[in-house]
């Protein structure tokens, strides 16, 4: 199926606005087909006309004679979740996860197409609504999981930055030359990351920031051990150490 393109989507919505007709992606897609003979596709049409609808400030009342309330509520807030959801997610997105943020943002408004061509189902098909509520109900159930997962994934993207923030903390608070105990380290750092902390899932103690720190010395960075207890700055001779021991030993 050809594909067609905003200006056609934008000119057909606008025509049948001003002949008093009701635009919707049914009569849209109708209209270009009569137009240029290309109907075009959901997926084509539905994000253009979105975009329509929200440049003309076009938002008729939506006549649900027959149509459950416990299924209109639903359908709306579903709708509506997605869209907070996208705001959460646009507002509070890394630079490092850009590529990962403009993923998540077409999948989101795939699915808000998705749902504005259901919506249209239902205007033009109030009659049959009645045989398709269990499917509506299975389709709300599922935004409403995958908004949980988002939201999920969401949280775990902020812990990992705070947390490296931290880990950044402790590397200041070393000094130069000479170990420290996790226990003065703790001391040093400030109030402000203690209090952070309680918004995530890890608790703040003197035992998360040992984790955190052998972590680090695991994957050679940032920090080596010097003593029991105690941990100083890595130093570019510590990975010439550990290599020659590992030599030594095979």
């Amino acid at each position: 199926m050809a594909v067609v393109g905003k200006n056609e989507v934008y000119d057909a919505a606008d025509a049948i606005r001003e002949e008093g007709g009701l635009v919707s992606q049914s009569s849209v897609m109708a209209r270009l087909k009569d137009r240029t003979g290309r109907a075009g596709s959901p997926r084509d049409v539905g994000p253009y006309l979105l975009e329509w609808k929200a440049d003309r400030t076009y938002a008729p009342a939506m006549e649900r004679g027959g149509v459950p309330a416990a299924v209109s509520t639903r359908l709306g807030k579903a709708t509506a979740d997605l869209w907070s959801a996208a705001r959460v997610e646009a507002d509070r997105a890394f630079q490092k996860d850009r590529e990962r943020y403009e993923t998540a943002l077409s999948d989101e408004r795939a699915l808000r197409a998705e749902t504005l061509a259901m919506a249209d189902g239902l205007m033009d098909r109030v009659e049959i609504l009645t045989a398709t509520t269990a499917d509506l109900r299975a389709r709300v159930s599922d935004l409403e999981a995958e908004l949980t997962a988002a939201r999920g994934h969401l949280r775990a993207v902020r812990a990992d930055h705070f947390w490296d923030r931290v880990v950044h903390d402790i590397h200041s608070v070393l000094p130069e030359a000479g170990p420290m105990r996790v226990s003065e380290i703790a001391d040093r750092l400030g109030a402000d990351l203690a209090e952070e902390a309680r918004s995530h899932a890890e608790e703040w103690s003197i035992r998360t920031l040992r984790k955190k720190i052998e972590q680090r010395i695991f994957h050679k960075r940032l920090f080596a051990r010097c003593g029991p207890g105690l941990y100083r700055r890595r130093r570019p001779e510590d990975d010439l150490a550990e290599d020659a021991g590992r030599t030594a030993v095979t």
